[in-house]
Protein backbone atom coordinates (compact mmCIF):
# COMPACT_ATOMS: atom_id res chain seq x y z
CA UNK A 1 0.00 0.00 0.00
CA UNK A 2 1.38 3.40 -1.00
CA UNK A 3 2.02 5.89 1.78
CA UNK A 4 -0.43 8.77 1.99
CA UNK A 5 1.17 12.21 2.23
CA UNK A 6 -0.39 15.59 2.95
CA UNK A 7 0.84 19.06 2.17
CA UNK A 8 1.17 21.56 5.01
CA UNK A 9 -1.96 23.30 3.69
CA UNK A 10 -3.99 20.06 3.76
CA UNK A 11 -2.68 19.25 7.24
CA UNK A 12 -3.56 22.71 8.54
CA UNK A 13 -7.18 22.34 7.35
CA UNK A 14 -7.51 18.92 8.95
CA UNK A 15 -5.85 19.93 12.23
CA UNK A 16 -7.73 23.22 12.46
CA UNK A 17 -4.59 25.35 12.76
CA UNK A 18 -2.81 27.77 10.46
CA UNK A 19 -0.24 26.74 7.86
CA UNK A 20 2.41 28.74 9.74
CA UNK A 21 1.62 26.75 12.90
CA UNK A 22 2.05 23.45 11.04
CA UNK A 23 5.38 24.66 9.65
CA UNK A 24 6.53 25.74 13.12
CA UNK A 25 5.60 22.32 14.54
CA UNK A 26 7.67 20.74 11.79
CA UNK A 27 10.64 23.00 12.57
CA UNK A 28 10.32 22.21 16.30
CA UNK A 29 10.32 18.46 15.67
CA UNK A 30 6.72 18.04 16.88
CA UNK A 31 5.47 16.88 13.49
CA UNK A 32 7.86 14.81 11.32
CA UNK A 33 8.11 15.95 7.71
CA UNK A 34 9.80 14.82 4.54
CA UNK A 35 11.10 17.40 2.11
CA UNK A 36 10.72 16.89 -1.62
CA UNK A 37 13.47 17.64 -4.12
CA UNK A 38 11.84 21.06 -4.58
CA UNK A 39 12.06 21.83 -0.87
CA UNK A 40 8.35 21.34 -0.13
CA UNK A 41 7.26 19.71 3.11
CA UNK A 42 5.20 16.51 2.89
CA UNK A 43 3.61 14.99 5.98
CA UNK A 44 2.64 11.37 6.51
CA UNK A 45 -1.10 11.01 6.98
CA UNK A 46 -0.53 8.73 9.98
CA UNK A 47 1.69 11.32 11.71
CA UNK A 48 -0.88 14.07 11.23
CA UNK A 49 -3.72 11.92 12.60
CA UNK A 50 -1.64 10.82 15.59
CA UNK A 51 -0.60 14.37 16.45
CA UNK A 52 -4.15 15.63 16.24
CA UNK A 53 -5.49 12.92 18.52
CA UNK A 54 -2.64 13.11 21.03
CA UNK A 55 -2.86 16.91 21.16
CA UNK A 56 -6.64 16.86 21.65
CA UNK A 57 -7.09 19.68 19.13
CA UNK A 58 -10.72 20.85 19.28
CA UNK A 59 -10.97 21.53 15.52
CA UNK A 60 -9.42 18.25 14.36
CA UNK A 61 -11.36 16.71 11.48
CA UNK A 62 -10.12 13.10 11.26
CA UNK A 63 -12.80 12.16 8.75
CA UNK A 64 -11.43 14.78 6.39
CA UNK A 65 -7.94 13.32 6.77
CA UNK A 66 -9.23 9.89 5.88
CA UNK A 67 -10.97 11.26 2.78
CA UNK A 68 -7.81 13.07 1.78
CA UNK A 69 -5.90 9.82 2.13
CA UNK A 70 -8.43 7.89 0.06
CA UNK A 71 -8.53 5.04 2.57
CA UNK A 72 -11.38 2.60 3.15
CA UNK A 73 -10.57 1.01 6.51
CA UNK A 74 -13.05 0.01 9.24
CA UNK A 75 -12.98 2.31 12.24
CA UNK A 76 -13.94 -0.32 14.83
CA UNK A 77 -11.11 -2.49 16.15
CA UNK A 78 -13.36 -5.56 16.26
CA UNK A 79 -13.99 -5.17 12.52
CA UNK A 80 -10.26 -4.82 11.90
CA UNK A 81 -9.59 -7.99 13.89
CA UNK A 82 -12.22 -9.86 11.87
CA UNK A 83 -10.50 -8.79 8.65
CA UNK A 84 -7.09 -9.80 10.04
CA UNK A 85 -8.40 -13.24 11.04
CA UNK A 86 -9.93 -13.75 7.60
CA UNK A 87 -6.69 -12.69 5.90
CA UNK A 88 -4.66 -15.15 7.98
CA UNK A 89 -7.15 -17.98 7.46
CA UNK A 90 -6.93 -17.44 3.70
CA UNK A 91 -3.15 -16.90 3.71
CA UNK A 92 -3.88 -13.58 1.99
CA UNK A 93 -0.82 -11.43 2.56
CA UNK A 94 -2.17 -8.51 0.54
CA UNK A 95 -5.35 -8.35 2.62
CA UNK A 96 -3.36 -8.45 5.86
CA UNK A 97 -1.07 -5.66 4.64
CA UNK A 98 -4.15 -3.58 3.87
CA UNK A 99 -5.37 -4.06 7.45
CA UNK A 100 -2.01 -3.27 9.04
CA UNK A 101 -1.07 -0.30 6.87
CA UNK A 102 -4.61 1.07 6.67
CA UNK A 103 -5.07 0.97 10.44
CA UNK A 104 -1.70 2.63 10.98
CA UNK A 105 -2.29 5.38 8.42
CA UNK A 106 -5.65 6.29 9.93
CA UNK A 107 -4.02 6.87 13.31
CA UNK A 108 -4.56 3.67 15.29
CA UNK A 109 -1.81 3.44 17.90
CA UNK A 110 0.68 0.72 17.04
CA UNK A 111 0.40 -0.92 20.45
CA UNK A 112 -3.39 -1.19 19.97
CA UNK A 113 -2.87 -2.60 16.47
CA UNK A 114 -0.64 -5.30 17.93
CA UNK A 115 -2.37 -6.01 21.27
CA UNK A 116 -5.97 -5.98 20.05
CA UNK A 117 -5.78 -7.05 16.41
CA UNK A 118 -2.62 -8.81 15.21
CA UNK A 119 -1.76 -10.89 18.29
CA UNK A 120 -5.32 -12.16 18.95
CA UNK A 121 -5.70 -13.02 15.26
CA UNK A 122 -2.54 -15.12 15.13
CA UNK A 123 -2.57 -16.58 18.65
CA UNK A 124 -5.92 -18.30 18.11
CA UNK A 125 -4.02 -20.58 15.71
CA UNK A 126 -1.72 -21.82 18.47
CA UNK A 127 -2.92 -25.22 19.69
CA UNK A 128 -0.24 -27.35 21.39
CA UNK A 129 0.10 -30.83 19.92
CA UNK A 130 -1.81 -30.07 16.72
CA UNK A 131 0.42 -30.44 13.62
CA UNK A 132 -2.24 -28.87 11.37
CA UNK A 133 -2.56 -25.82 13.63
CA UNK A 134 1.20 -25.61 13.93
CA UNK A 135 1.48 -25.44 10.14
CA UNK A 136 -1.24 -22.80 9.95
CA UNK A 137 0.50 -20.76 12.65
CA UNK A 138 3.82 -20.86 10.80
CA UNK A 139 2.06 -19.89 7.58
CA UNK A 140 0.28 -17.01 9.34
CA UNK A 141 3.54 -15.96 10.95
CA UNK A 142 5.13 -15.52 7.53
CA UNK A 143 2.21 -13.38 6.36
CA UNK A 144 2.48 -11.27 9.52
CA UNK A 145 6.21 -10.77 9.07
CA UNK A 146 5.71 -9.51 5.52
CA UNK A 147 3.17 -6.90 6.68
CA UNK A 148 5.22 -5.89 9.70
CA UNK A 149 8.41 -5.40 7.71
CA UNK A 150 6.50 -3.11 5.36
CA UNK A 151 5.32 -1.14 8.39
CA UNK A 152 8.89 -1.07 9.68
CA UNK A 153 10.09 0.56 6.46
CA UNK A 154 7.52 3.33 6.99
CA UNK A 155 8.48 3.87 10.63
CA UNK A 156 12.13 4.15 9.66
CA UNK A 157 11.26 7.15 7.49
CA UNK A 158 10.44 9.02 10.70
CA UNK A 159 13.66 8.13 12.50
CA UNK A 160 15.94 10.97 13.58
CA UNK A 161 19.62 11.11 14.49
CA UNK A 162 18.82 11.85 18.14
CA UNK A 163 17.20 8.50 18.93
CA UNK A 164 18.08 6.67 22.15
CA UNK A 165 19.36 3.14 21.54
CA UNK A 166 17.60 -0.06 22.59
CA UNK A 167 18.75 -3.65 22.09
CA UNK A 168 16.84 -6.89 22.47
CA UNK A 169 15.65 -10.15 21.02
CA UNK A 170 14.10 -13.53 21.73
CA UNK A 171 15.94 -15.73 24.20
CA UNK A 172 17.81 -18.98 23.61
CA UNK A 173 15.82 -21.87 22.08
CA UNK A 174 13.01 -19.43 21.30
CA UNK A 175 12.62 -19.57 17.52
CA UNK A 176 9.48 -17.40 17.33
CA UNK A 177 10.45 -13.95 15.98
CA UNK A 178 7.05 -12.28 16.32
CA UNK A 179 7.05 -10.84 19.85
CA UNK A 180 10.52 -9.33 19.58
CA UNK A 181 9.71 -7.84 16.18
CA UNK A 182 6.60 -6.21 17.63
CA UNK A 183 8.63 -4.69 20.46
CA UNK A 184 11.12 -3.36 17.92
CA UNK A 185 8.32 -1.64 15.98
CA UNK A 186 6.72 -0.17 19.12
CA UNK A 187 10.08 1.31 20.14
CA UNK A 188 10.73 2.60 16.63
CA UNK A 189 7.32 4.29 16.63
CA UNK A 190 8.16 5.89 20.01
CA UNK A 191 11.28 7.53 18.61
CA UNK A 192 13.91 4.98 19.60
CA UNK A 193 16.64 3.26 17.59
CA UNK A 194 15.93 -0.41 18.39
CA UNK A 195 18.40 -3.14 17.41
CA UNK A 196 16.62 -6.50 17.19
CA UNK A 197 19.02 -9.41 17.73
CA UNK A 198 16.34 -11.78 16.43
CA UNK A 199 15.08 -15.18 17.63
CA UNK A 200 17.07 -17.87 19.43
CA UNK A 201 19.66 -15.39 20.70
CA UNK A 202 22.25 -16.78 23.16
CA UNK A 203 22.35 -14.85 26.41
CA UNK A 204 26.06 -14.23 25.81
CA UNK A 205 25.09 -12.26 22.69
CA UNK A 206 22.89 -9.97 24.79
CA UNK A 207 25.90 -9.35 27.04
CA UNK A 208 28.17 -8.62 24.09
CA UNK A 209 25.63 -6.18 22.61
CA UNK A 210 25.30 -4.49 25.99
CA UNK A 211 29.04 -3.91 26.21
CA UNK A 212 29.50 -2.86 22.57
CA UNK A 213 26.39 -0.76 21.89
CA UNK A 214 25.69 0.68 25.38
CA UNK A 215 21.91 0.93 25.01
CA UNK A 216 19.56 2.74 27.37
CA UNK A 217 17.07 -0.14 27.21
CA UNK A 218 17.57 -3.90 26.93
CA UNK A 219 14.58 -6.15 26.18
CA UNK A 220 14.20 -9.92 26.41
CA UNK A 221 11.27 -11.72 24.78
CA UNK A 222 10.34 -15.28 25.76
CA UNK A 223 7.53 -17.20 24.06
CA UNK A 224 8.63 -20.37 25.88
CA UNK A 225 10.09 -21.01 29.35
CA UNK A 226 13.81 -20.99 30.05
CA UNK A 227 15.00 -24.58 30.08
CA UNK A 228 16.53 -24.79 33.57
CA UNK A 229 17.99 -22.91 36.53
CA UNK A 230 21.36 -22.50 34.83
CA UNK A 231 19.66 -20.54 32.03
CA UNK A 232 18.04 -18.31 34.65
CA UNK A 233 21.45 -17.76 36.28
CA UNK A 234 22.92 -16.80 32.90
CA UNK A 235 20.06 -14.40 32.29
CA UNK A 236 20.53 -12.80 35.70
CA UNK A 237 24.23 -12.21 35.08
CA UNK A 238 23.47 -10.25 31.91
CA UNK A 239 20.50 -8.47 33.43
CA UNK A 240 22.30 -7.41 36.61
CA UNK A 241 25.27 -6.16 34.62
CA UNK A 242 22.89 -4.08 32.50
CA UNK A 243 21.10 -2.61 35.52
CA UNK A 244 24.44 -1.80 37.18
CA UNK A 245 25.11 0.38 34.13
CA UNK A 246 21.79 2.17 34.49
CA UNK A 247 20.15 0.26 31.63
CA UNK A 248 16.41 -0.44 31.86
CA UNK A 249 15.84 -4.19 31.47
CA UNK A 250 12.43 -5.09 30.05
CA UNK A 251 11.17 -8.65 30.31
CA UNK A 252 8.38 -9.71 27.98
CA UNK A 253 6.88 -13.00 27.02
CA UNK A 254 3.89 -15.23 27.58
CA UNK A 255 6.19 -18.25 27.87
CA UNK A 256 7.52 -17.42 31.34
CA UNK A 257 5.72 -18.70 34.41
CA UNK A 258 5.32 -16.52 37.48
CA UNK A 259 7.64 -18.90 39.32
CA UNK A 260 10.41 -18.31 36.78
CA UNK A 261 9.86 -14.57 36.78
CA UNK A 262 10.27 -14.44 40.55
CA UNK A 263 13.76 -15.90 40.12
CA UNK A 264 14.77 -13.40 37.42
CA UNK A 265 16.23 -9.91 37.83
CA UNK A 266 14.81 -7.16 35.65
CA UNK A 267 13.56 -3.59 35.81
CA UNK A 268 10.02 -4.12 34.58
CA UNK A 269 7.78 -6.77 33.05
CA UNK A 270 5.59 -5.92 30.05
CA UNK A 271 2.84 -8.38 29.26
CA UNK A 272 1.32 -6.12 26.56
CA UNK A 273 2.75 -3.86 23.90
CA UNK A 274 0.97 -0.91 25.48
CA UNK A 275 3.26 -1.30 28.49
CA UNK A 276 6.32 -1.23 26.23
CA UNK A 277 4.98 1.91 24.52
CA UNK A 278 4.25 3.65 27.82
CA UNK A 279 7.74 2.89 29.15
CA UNK A 280 9.42 4.03 25.94
CA UNK A 281 7.49 7.30 25.96
CA UNK A 282 8.22 7.90 29.64
CA UNK A 283 11.96 7.41 29.09
CA UNK A 284 12.02 9.44 25.85
CA UNK A 285 9.02 11.80 25.71
CA UNK A 286 7.96 13.11 22.33
CA UNK A 287 7.87 16.91 21.86
CA UNK A 288 4.54 18.32 23.05
CA UNK A 289 2.35 20.76 21.21
CA UNK A 290 3.06 24.21 22.69
CA UNK A 291 0.23 26.45 23.85
CA UNK A 292 1.13 28.99 21.18
CA UNK A 293 -0.82 28.28 18.00
CA UNK A 294 -3.17 25.78 19.67
CA UNK A 295 -6.78 26.67 18.83
CA UNK A 296 -9.35 27.17 21.58
CA UNK A 297 -12.81 25.69 21.60
CA UNK A 298 -14.25 28.85 20.02
CA UNK A 299 -11.85 28.48 17.07
CA UNK A 300 -9.48 31.31 17.96
CA UNK A 301 -5.74 30.73 18.38
CA UNK A 302 -3.79 31.22 21.60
Amino acid sequence: MDQRYLSTAEASKALGVSVSTVKRWVDDGILPAHKTAGGHRKLLLSDVVRLGRAGRLPNLDVSRLEVLGGLDVPKEQEDLKTLACKALDNADGNALRSVVMGAYQTGLAINCLFDDIILPAIQRLVVPGSPERSFRYQQALQECKGSLYELKSVLELRATQQCPLAVGGAGPSDHDPLQSLLIQLVLLDAGWDPVNLGPNTPLESFGAALAELRPRLLWFSFSKPLVDDSAIDSFNRVSREAMSRGVCVVLHGPGLSEQQRRLMSYTTYADRMEHVAALAQAMHPAPKIPRRGRPTLDGSAN
